[in-house]
């Protein structure tokens, strides 16, 4: 059974925090003993944020004796300063979506060090990967793990490398890690018609030059989904230059206390409702765990996705469910609705009232997508469930040259029909044009099109409409300028 998940805030680094330095290119004639004496190591990981999130980066420098210290005098910098950009201090700011490189630059002892993590900026969806970002070594495999968030349907998972030559992934999400360098793996859902995607960056690593006494931390397992009050045992692994297991001893750390907690056998105890990173250190090498709490009170909202035109609404319905029986709770009728603003234009594309009415704005882009968000009120703890909602992408508006004897459109079916992706999911329009003396004109020379391809697309000639997704669409049926009609289409699951 698919149960509902906790919206996560953000998705935050997973399996190992640990980046690998070198030399720049340039530089291979330097002669400074830096390179031979130290490691630059970024402690955040691989990161995921939303757009109105932030984080601050942190580096440290690792000897050859394991010793570790803050790193002084450190440059930073991004792949992609229109996704996101990062100043003196390791503060992140976000301009938009996407995968972006963060670059940590340190001069010592004559030698340039750098280190490189990958950092996402995405929307909440309707599914997640745990780990949200990879960053090991070649010839390592790394099962993903997806967490779907509604339970509106039983969805099918597809997986995809942009270099597969970099790292490539099976059909089952399982990750190979081939050689050093970077790539994405691109994980779409897909459930009643509908799909989502996730993207999870991948930075594989070369391998350490230098002798240090640990150089990777593995935390097993790499993630897990728990509910509140539940544990998990983690444990770790050290390892050497040559890849040879190291036999030390681990310190282990929670990120957030009142999330989880860690004792010193790697027993981590779900006390929050979020996401937490629990760590294990070794001679200043951290690896990395993380962990989903959800609360045992789920909420689903239906529909669970939506496209609606720009300008138009829809009204969302939720209900609380035990997230472990999947037993209506009758008792809790009442919600709070809201749609996360970013305080960006591009990503804020509508707004909710308080009976779950959307509505997007007139202005919004079409194809840029958001979340609906039901949440109980008075929880003692984040209790809730989200829907996806898009805008609509239309179809066009091309009436073509139409006919200057017609003067008006009758279409049979009304003003508005319904359509259902898994019942009745096609419907012809049967349609009759006139001229200005009510006699039928033979050669009409119509043109059908929808403003909302995600829930309704027609055959511009045929006028045949098929269902494509949950949603309202708004048929057109025109002969060029002269006259115009239309029907409204509802599609239900």
């Amino acid at each position: 059974m698919i149960t509902l998940k906790k919206i996560v805030a953000g998705i935050l680094p997973v399996l190992l925090c640990f980046t690998a330095c070198k030399k720049d290119a340039d530089k291979d004639k330097d002669t400074g003993k830096g390179a031979e004496n130290y490691v630059l190591v970024i402690d955040n990981g691989p990161v995921t944020l939303q757009p109105d999130q932030g984080v601050i980066y942190l580096a440290h420098l690792i000897d050859k004796s394991g010793n570790y210290k803050l790193a002084d005098g450190l440059k930073w910098s991004t792949s992609d300063a229109a996704v996101a950009t990062i100043d003196g201090g390791g503060l992140i700011s976000v301009k938009s979506s996407g995968v972006v490189y963060v670059k940590a630059t340190v001069e010592i002892e004559g030698s340039t060090l750098t280190a490189e993590a990958p950092l996402q900026i995405r929307m909440p969806s309707l599914f997640t990967v745990l780990p949200g970002g990879i960053v090991f070594y070649a010839g390592e495999n790394i099962q993903l793990e997806k967490i779907f968030f509604n339970a509106g349907g039983t969805p099918t998972y597809t997986y995809s490398s942009d270099d597969a030559s970099v790292a490539s992934v099976s059909n089952t999400g399982l990750v190979s890690l081939v050689k050093e360098g970077s790539t994405l793996i691109h994980v779409k859902a897909t459930v009643n018609g509908k799909e989502s995607e996730v993207i999870v960056p991948v930075l594989v690593l070369a391998e350490i030059k230098i002798s240090l006494p640990v150089t990777k931390v593995k935390v097993t397992p790499g993630s897990s989904d728990l509910f509140k009050g539940d544990q998990v045992t983690l444990s770790a692994k050290a390892f050497d230059t040559g890849g040879a297991e190291v036999s030390t001893s681990f310190t282990w750390s929670s990120a957030d206390n009142a999330l989880a907690t860690v004792d010193a056998n790697g027993i981590v105890t779900a006390k929050g409702v979020g996401s937490v990173n629990i760590s294990a250190t070794a001679k200043g090498i951290t690896g990395m765990a993380e962990i989903l709490i959800s609360p045992d009170t789920i909420v689903i909202v239906d529909p669970m996705m939506m496209s609606i035109a720009a300008g138009g609404s829809k009204t969302f319905t939720a209900k609380a469910y035990n997230a472990k029986t999947m037993t209506q709770i009758m008792s809790i009728t009442q919600f709070n609705w809201t749609i996360p603003s970013y305080g960006i234009s591009i990503f804020d594309i509508g707004s909710v009232d308080a009976n779950g009415k959307v509505t997007i704005k007139s202005d919004a882009m079409p194809g840029m997508a958001s979340v609906v968000i039901a949440t109980v009120p008075n929880a003692s703890e984040y209790i809730g469930g989200a829907a996806l909602v898009s805008v609509a992408i239309g179809g066009g508006a091309d009436c073509g040259t139409g006919n200057a004897d017609v003067a008006s459109i009758t279409i049979s079916q009304g003003s508005s029909a319904n359509l259902s992706l898994f019942g009745t999911n096609q419907l012809t329009l049967t349609v009759t044009a006139k001229d200005a003396n009510n006699n039928v004109v033979a050669n009409p020379a119509l043109k059908f099109h929808s403003d909302n391809l995600q829930a309704a697309n027609v055959d511009e000639d045929s006028g045949v409409i098929t269902a494509t997704g949950p949603g309202t669409a708004i048929i057109t049926v025109c002969s060029g300028g002269y006259a115009t009609q239309q029907i409204t289409i509802n599609v239900t699951m």
